[in-house]
């Protein structure tokens, strides 16, 4: 039976090969475009949902038949124990009679690590996952051009106001928010997060790629142009070391390829500079000092007492819905809560107040999850646990996830990243191939993810461990001989 079962599998590898990578196809595009996945529930079935178990279903046939290949793959032992210690800690959270809502909503996230399997078993080529990702670029490249002209909202007539608030803000597709009378922060619930990838994959595309390369450094310049608008300070930070690691790798590593490596990055900043000066003339205010001027809100907090006082690096952020379960994760009170009026600009970074109070709201919530962390270091307490007052998710997702499945479970996690990191270093040092240098954007990519998920949870939702899988996949994709 197994036998027949087996042969009957080999003869349709490809149909089923090609349905998966189909699958994670229209998966990863409806994470870029449609944001915390509002628009595309049908009759109460998520696309998203819908798109993940054809993709894991489809390749569950395929990982068992080959299953030698997959329990020889570091990658697949360590993201198999992370998901035994996920279920002990959904265990360990029923026992101590947790948040079921918040239980649920950890267990659901973190599933979307499973998308690993599907994608190491469809992508097994290095011309696929090439494929998968200038697919995703040009989509995110689009994004990005609409994020431009968004970033105009405040010159548009009052009805257009109207109706694109309500078409992308109020769909969780877009963030729009009033930063000043001419400023608007342009914040897409997803794919604001994944300019920076889509950077990343460009630049080393620019590298290894001789044609097209006008139009992928005016690409990479309206990506990271999109990524300032976001006016998102973990951004600007996650940016900034990902840049330091980039000049130290390519140094050291890279040196065949440090001049092209330099010269894309100086045409990027040059065309950055020109068109953030463009729209800072056109909307009559210096975007740059905007983004100042609110990256300056992070070092101040306000005590209960009303006094100042300097206090932990925040991050006001947007924070999606869990895109497979739907739960949602509240973004700044402040800025919901603020009607949208077409006919009334609201001065955002005015109201220092609203903000303060908002970081400080965050402060106690950390303060939270450090004190259940430290009540049990090595397990945590489980999934469920409460680190907000009022039971909700919190922002800082290492103590949220420390306080719930402690230094093991954080320990299993990061060990991916870990071993790519070393697989890189070691096979860099011998040759540097295009298996490499894509490998070395997605470890950067993952590196941004992993720095702004500690101001802005995006490493247990689809967002961030969609590309944790594309990094697994890109270094275990068979070799060519």
């Amino acid at each position: 039976m197994f036998n027949l079962l087996q042969e009957k599998y080999y003869k349709n590898e490809n149909i089923i090969r090609r349905i998966v990578y189909i699958a994670i196809l229209f998966y990863v595009l409806d994470i870029i475009l449609w944001g915390a996945g509002v628009l595309n529930n049908i009759s109460g079935i998520s696309m998203r949902m819908l798109f993940f178990v054809i993709a894991f279903v489809g390749c569950v046939p395929g990982v068992c038949f080959e299953y030698k290949k997959y329990i020889k793959n570091p990658y697949c032992i360590v993201i198999s124990l992370f998901f035994v210690m996920l279920l002990l800690s959904l265990l360990l959270g029923i026992h101590n009679d947790n948040n079921l809502m918040i239980m649920v909503s950890d267990f659901k996230g973190f599933l979307n690590f499973l998308i690993v399997f599907p994608m190491m078993y469809a992508c097994n080529t290095e011309d696929k996952i090439v494929k998968l990702i200038k697919i995703a670029n040009v989509f995110l490249v689009i994004l990005a051009v609409l994020g431009l002209l968004l970033s105009f909202y405040m010159h548009f007539s009052d009805d257009l106001q109207t109706q694109l608030y309500s078409l992308l803000d109020v769909n969780r597709i877009c963030g729009i928010t009033m930063l000043t009378s001419n400023i608007t922060r342009i914040f897409f619930h997803t794919a604001s997060r994944l300019f920076f990838v889509a950077f990343m994959f460009l630049m080393v595309f620019c590298v290894i790629e001789k044609t097209h390369k006008f139009i992928r450094v005016l690409c990479l310049a309206v990506l990271m142009t999109a990524s300032f608008i976001s006016y998102t300070r973990s951004i600007y930070l996650a940016i900034f070391a990902c840049f330091c690691v980039f000049l130290i790798v390519v140094h050291t590593l890279f040196n065949k390829y440090k001049k092209l490596f330099m010269r894309s990055v100086l045409y990027m900043a040059c065309v950055t500079i020109i068109i953030v000066g463009g729209f800072s003339v056109l909307q009559h205010e210096n975007m740059v000092s905007v983004a100042v001027t609110r990256c300056l809100l992070t070092f101040i907090d306000v005590s209960p007492d009303g006094s100042q006082q300097l206090a932990d690096n925040k991050d006001n952020l947007e924070v999606d819905i869990d895109d497979l379960h739907g739960n949602e994760l509240e973004d700044n009170k402040s800025e919901q809560n603020d009607k949208h009026d077409g006919n009334n600009a609201i001065d955002k970074l005015n109201n220092m107040s609203a903000e303060l109070n908002n970081l400080s709201i965050r402060d106690i919530r950390k303060t939270n999850a450090i004190r259940n962390f430290t009540d049990s270091p090595f397990y945590g307490k489980g999934l469920g646990v409460e680190n907000d007052l009022n039971g909700e998710t919190i922002e800082y997702f290492y103590w949220d996830f420390l306080s719930k499945m402690g230094f093991i479970g954080l320990g299993l996690f990061i060990a991916p990243f870990c071993i790519a990191i070393y697989n890189f270093v070691k096979r860099s040092r011998k040759i540097v191939d295009r298996k490499s240098i894509l490998l070395f954007a997605a470890l950067l990519s993952v590196l941004f993810l992993l720095i702004i998920s500690y101001f802005n949870p995006c490493m247990n939702t689809s967002v961030g461990l969609m590309v944790y899988a594309l990094l697994v996949s890109i270094d275990s994709v068979e070799e060519k001989h």
